[in-house]
């Protein structure tokens, strides 16, 4: 049976703003806890007492350190010199500490995360209770940076837990709304919007869009319950529905409250059919949408590996997809912008979104909007090279000298894709500064590396093309070619 579920009490804005600002002078940040913890692995079956020991001499950091984050007991007296008495007292008439003698402890979890902190419940042993609220986790952080961040008047947070993705876009928003059918998530989400002293976030109970009918959005964010499951007992993961129903209902419905010129992005799972590609079930379900969509890939599983990752009840869920029939799911994310011409592209990811990878979204929707025109007019395109970026080469030992096997290019902020290039187009990327059109470049290229012209010339426009279709390099104009084309001769072929 699911414990009860402990009350909380919205405090005062005013008092929570303050809490906030003791916090952040604190130190009480992600570097800030970095700093403290180390930025080393630890071992799990120590890691507490690892910390306890930094934090012995780490003051009234360490004292919001333990407190929050280890959840640990600790003095009133260091409680309140940490945050001040009356943050103390306002906190436990909220429940949110509670007192014993002469000690404090926090029935929630504090995580610092993009400039903001959120109070959020704290992660035990076991199934969690259905009233449970999450903190930040990968899926989170991933969709955090899938999220398109330009400034918008309007934004929609559909299954808000703790509020991250409302609170994120309140800073670039003049309102959001955010929705959950968990009242807890709702008044965490008031409670952390205070704590940050953000004011623009309204809260609005019920299930997926029903409390914005007829409401329009510049940007709708969802990570919505949508592992394919069973149960019904947990809130942030059991929609209670068949198969991938709320996945498919959350993707078709997007389209319905987005603004023209918005953007929407979300997480889901979906069955992969047997002999199906993965992207098939979206796909489909964007049938109609009249937007663009991009389909990044995390992974397929099969149903054991799937189902252990949310819960220790593996017979009753793989008994449950042998009813279904399936035998594989797939994880990933989609992100459209309204209107569009159901352009879709489906794209393998190769790694974990990071920072501001909405920016590499955006470079990736407006190159399927405006796409490059033909070899001759692209040679008078200028182009430049996104920055910063990653080049990694991997070279094979082969009969006394090392070939290069494949170049790829992977940003730091980004969408968690990469882009291969042709290897003699390397001698080409340095030079895109956005300044010189395409064929300048490509005749400076061949003047000073001595290449042959046509051979590095088919090697660029190939991975030009590419890397422009996945956000790796910026069109800013054309001018009028100067330069004829160099025709490769006939008896050779570059490889495609």
């Amino acid at each position: 049976m699911s414990p009860a579920e402990p009350h909380l009490f919205d405090p005062a804005p005013e008092t929570l703003a303050a809490v906030g600002a003791s916090l952040a002078a604190a130190g009480y940040t992600a570097e800030g806890l970095a700093d403290a913890l180390g930025r080393r692995p630890v071992a799990t079956a120590t890691r507490a007492n690892v910390y306890r020991h930094r934090l012995a001499k780490a003051g009234e950091l360490g004292t919001l350190i333990r407190l929050f984050r280890l959840g640990d007991p600790v003095a009133l007296a260091d409680a309140e010199l940490a945050l001040g008495p009356a943050a103390v007292a306002a906190l436990t008439d909220a429940h949110i500490l509670v007192t014993h003698a002469a000690q404090v402890e926090a029935t929630l979890q504090l995580t610092p995360f993009r400039g903001l902190l959120f109070l959020h419940d704290r992660d035990e042993p076991g199934e969690p209770p259905t009233w449970h609220v999450m903190g930040i986790g990968p899926g989170t952080e991933g969709l955090a940076s899938l999220t398109v961040g330009t400034p918008v008047r309007t934004a929609l947070d559909v299954g808000t837990g703790c509020g991250v993705h409302a609170l994120l876009a309140a800073s670039r928003a003049g309102r959001v709304v955010a929705t959950d059918v968990n009242e807890r998530a709702l008044r965490l989400t008031r409670i952390n919007a205070a704590l940050n002293g953000i004011d623009n976030v309204e809260t609005r109970l019920g299930s997926l869009f029903e409390p914005v009918g007829g409401e329009r959005f510049d940007l709708v964010v969802s990570n919505p319950p949508f592992v394919v499951s069973p149960a019904s007992e947990i809130m942030f993961r059991d929609a209670g529905l068949e198969r991938d129903e709320l996945s498919r209902r959350v993707l078709a419905g997007l389209p319905h409250v987005m603004e023209s010129g918005g953007h929407a992005s979300m997480l889901g799972s979906w069955i992969v059919d047997e002999g199906a590609e993965w992207s098939e079930a979206p796909r489909q379900w964007l049938r109609g949408s009249a937007c663009d969509a991009l389909l990044f890939h995390f992974t397929t599983d099969e149903p054991l590996t799937y189902a252990a990752k949310y819960t220790r009840d593996l017979d009753r869920w793989l008994a449950y997809y042998d009813r279904l029939g399936v035998r594989g799911i797939a994880t990933g994310a989609v992100v459209l912008r309204r209107p569009g011409s159901e352009r879709f592209r489906a794209l393998q990811s190769t790694g974990a979104p990071r920072g501001d990878g909405g920016a590499h979204v955006l470079r990736m929707l407006d190159a399927q909007e405006r796409p490059l025109p033909d070899d001759d007019e692209l040679r008078g395109v200028r182009f430049r090279l996104v920055v910063p970026h990653r080049l990694d080469q991997v070279a094979h030992f082969r009969e006394s000298a090392y070939a290069v096997g494949a170049t790829m290019l992977s940003l730091p902020d980004g969408a968690g894709v990469n882009a291969l290039v042709e290897t003699d187009a390397v001698h080409v990327l340095p030079r895109l500064d956005g300044r010189t059109p395409l064929g300048a470049v490509l005749e400076r290229a061949a003047r000073e590396t001595g290449l042959e012209r046509w051979r590095l010339e088919a090697a660029a426009v190939a991975s030009v093309r590419r890397l422009y279709a996945l956000g790796f390099v910026e069109r800013l104009g054309a001018t009028s070619p100067r330069t004829s084309r160099v025709a490769r001769p006939s008896r050779r072929r570059h490889p495609a």
